[in-house]
């Protein structure tokens, strides 16, 4: 290319035929403040232009502002380069790379505005009075790294719980905050350095009607929503005693899960035909579009928690006992006890963070739970199959009031049960975050009482005697579990019956019971020996030979062992090498025999 500029109608063309566009470009700029400076004459009918800024139209002012634009705001500029942008008129928010900052991008997000305001041609921007594409690209650029912002956050559809103690309502397009006493409308695209996903096609309820509902709320009110959620669910039979009021409570405090410093689990268990879809069912009428119901046949672990995203939908896992992934579910709902998040790493060298604030309804014929910690997350209710009992859900005109009356009461009386449950005392007999789970459901149907706090504290104390009393939810401590999984494992050994050796499988309980030097050979080859005080368990052994496919294969087996009764943790040597261990002694009042003939085995 010559030293000339050759005359140009679009900056793009120009660019992709230069052989040197940095040096052609800067020449380009040269060239057009001076133009700018000149004054060109006036062609014929052709109106003034108002005063301002040089080669701006009526449609500007002068200075920067001429890329202000009334259908967008720069939020700021996240950790990898990337660019916030709100789309004021339709309330959307747009993460935009810097090579995605096209003319078309800015139409999407800008509108009419900026299809009338902004052009590609530095000619056509001069004559005209538009903005250039590229000056508006450098003017965001800017304008976005003086907004630096942290980890991407979103706050999504439902109802969101703020540090400042105030629940923050988004439905659709529309968001709204509530501090117990007032709602305010919420204009701002951020809170607390968190972006709002507003979505005007998402909107879940008629908020005039709830906000109106919410306002109106007082006890007497509130008593009789209470009143008609028990009479819905007492269509359904249950084995314990409170189950209708866990079951009607975690309805109420499910709405407005953000809010709880420990959010437990419901699980619904019952026999084929005892009502449990119907029951979920009718928490997905409740729960209107905000229910989010998963098929546990075929729901995975990562579609149930990329469903989620950030939005505080009321999840609910139907037929969870044919589920493929019922670990890795069960493992991710773990996590929501205290909302902790859960780093993954992608490929890209990012760490992706998921966190999980929800309460989970799980249904199906058995419960799952395996680890002790599991009694504090899951308030397992049992339904009762019973011909007599034909149990129905309201028809839609019905269901819609029931709707807006049960979202208005959970989020009239949330924080005030929040408050409530951090003044219970300790319950002598029970543990801490056990009494904690139970009074997060059972709060709710207590707000209305004359004196909620001591109904509380009498009605959680009635539930958990009542599950001690029939063993509802009772699950083995690790230390008894493992012990179990250990003794229930399987050994192939060998027998000799009639001159002919046969193998067979026989449990390690079994086995210990044998007087057999053949089989305490085989139980040593495991990991297992009888001594003289007790018998010794070789943790590595026993890891890598009987628990390699179990749930404990990754666990320190000796720390768990360690705290049965009378177990010290010492060396032994099984087979000429040391091995550490844990040594259970009275081993005959730990270990059930089972009933042998001894003359089935030869030298028994």
């Amino acid at each position: 290319m010559d030293g000339t500029v050759k005359e140009i109608t679009d900056i793009d063309d120009f660019l992709r035929g230069s052989e040197d566009p940095v040096n052609d470009f800067e020449r380009l700029m040269a060239r057009a403040r001076v133009v700018v400076q000149e004054k060109k004459p006036k062609r014929d009918g052709e109106r003034d232009k108002k005063k301002g800024h040089k080669g701006m139209g009526e449609d500007h002012a002068s200075g920067e502002d001429i890329y202000r634009f009334k259908t967008f705001e720069v939020l700021g500029e996240l950790q990898d380069d990337r660019i916030v942008i709100e789309s004021k008129d339709v309330r959307k928010i747009y993460l935009v790379s810097l090579r995605d900052l096209t003319l078309e991008k800015f139409v999407q997000f800008g509108g009419e505005e900026v299809r009338r305001r902004v052009v590609r041609s530095l000619e056509q921007a001069r004559e005209d009075g538009k903005v250039h594409l590229y000056d508006l690209r450098k003017q965001i650029i800017l304008e976005a790294r003086q907004k630096q912002r942290g980890p991407l956050r979103w706050l999504g559809q439902g109802m969101n719980f703020l540090q400042d103690g105030k629940i923050l309502i988004v439905n659709g397009g529309q968001a709204y905050l509530w501090d117990g006493t007032t709602m305010e409308r919420y204009d701002s695209a951020m809170v607390e350095d968190g972006l709002i996903a507003r979505n005007s096609a998402r909107r879940w309820i008629d908020f005039d009607r709830l906000s109106d509902s919410i306002l109106r709320m007082n006890k007497e009110r509130a008593g009789k929503i209470v009143k008609k959620a028990f009479s819905l669910v007492q269509q359904w039979g249950f084995a314990g005693n409170y189950d209708v009021a866990l079951v009607v409570g975690f309805l109420f405090s499910q709405i407005v899960q953000s809010i709880w410093d420990w959010r437990p689990m419901l699980w619904l268990s019952g026999a084929q035909g005892s009502g449990k879809t119907l029951l979920v069912s009718l928490f997905e009428e409740i729960g209107g579009k905000l229910s989010r119901r998963f098929e546990g046949s075929s729901t995975t672990e990562a579609g149930f928690r990329q469903a989620l995203k950030s939005d505080f939908v009321l999840p609910l896992l139907d037929e969870f006992e044919r589920s493929p992934s019922r670990d890795q579910i069960l493992a991710y709902l773990r996590t929501a006890g205290r909302g902790g998040p859960i780093v993954k790493g992608t490929p890209g060298q990012e760490a992706v963070e998921y966190v999980l604030k929800h309460q989970v309804l799980v249904a199906s014929i058995e419960t799952g739970l395996f680890r002790a910690a599991e009694k504090t997350r899951f308030i397992v209710v049992e339904l009762k199959k019973d011909p007599d009992r034909d149990p129905r859900i309201p028809m839609t005109g019905e269901m819609e009031n029931l709707h807006v009356s049960f979202f208005a009461f959970a989020i009239w009386a949330g924080l005030r049960a929040k408050n409530m449950v951090a003044q219970l005392e300790r319950l002598k007999g029970f543990d801490s975050r056990l009494v904690e789970a139970y009074a997060v459901p059972l709060s709710m149907v207590c707000i209305a009482d004359p004196d909620p706090l001591k109904s509380l504290g009498e009605l959680v104390m009635n539930a958990l005697e009542d599950r001690k009393e029939h063993g509802e939810g009772e699950v083995l401590e690790d230390e008894v579990r493992l012990l179990s999984d250990i003794l229930s494992s399987t050994v192939r050994v060998s027998i000799s019956e009639e001159g002919r050796t046969a193998y067979v499988e026989r449990s390690v309980s079994w086995l210990l019971g044998s007087s057999s030097e053949i089989h305490a050979k085989d139980l040593e080859s495991c990991g297992i020996k009888r001594c003289g005080d007790g018998v010794f368990f070789a943790c590595s052994m026993i890891t890598r030979k009987l628990l390699k496919d179990t749930f404990w294969r990754d666990m320190n087996v000796l720390s768990v062992l360690r705290r049965l009764p009378g177990a010290t943790s010492t060396q032994r040597r099984i087979d000429g090498r040391g091995y550490h261990g844990v040594l259970c002694k009275d081993s005959l009042s730990i270990f059930s025999q089972e009933k042998r003939d001894d003359d089935f085995f030869s030298g028994g």
